[in-house]
């Protein structure tokens, strides 16, 4: 048996099935809510199921200037977690649905 990783594709891909964005929304370069958010929310996966990240690669995939927004988008999404319990359920269910797309 072949032991599957974890993959930025594999991350992209729920995070924009889960907010009905597309591939190349999640590479605009734009501050746009919609398409920012769950950026960011990619971020923050990848940071911590990809060992080990590169905020640089990261940011350069996703059509942003820098890693300094990466690293926001990463922050951003923690500090919600602490004070917003639906939003700590929603990351876990994106947790649940990539380690469920894992296994197949």
């Amino acid at each position: 048996m072949v032991k599957r990783e974890y993959t930025l594709a594999l991350i992209e891909s729920v995070v924009k099935d889960r907010y009905c964005v597309t591939s190349d929304e999640l590479r605009q370069r734009t501050r746009k809510e919609r398409i920012s958010f769950p950026r960011q929310i990619l971020f923050y996966v990848a940071s911590h199921l990809l060992q080990p990240v590169l905020y640089k690669n990261l940011a350069l995939n996703y059509g942003l200037v820098n890693h300094a927004s990466a690293i926001h988008g990463v922050r951003h999404v923690r500090d919600l977690m602490t004070v917003d319990m639906k939003f700590m359920e929603e990351m876990m269910m994106i947790n649940s649905i990539i380690k469920e797309k894992l296994k197949r």
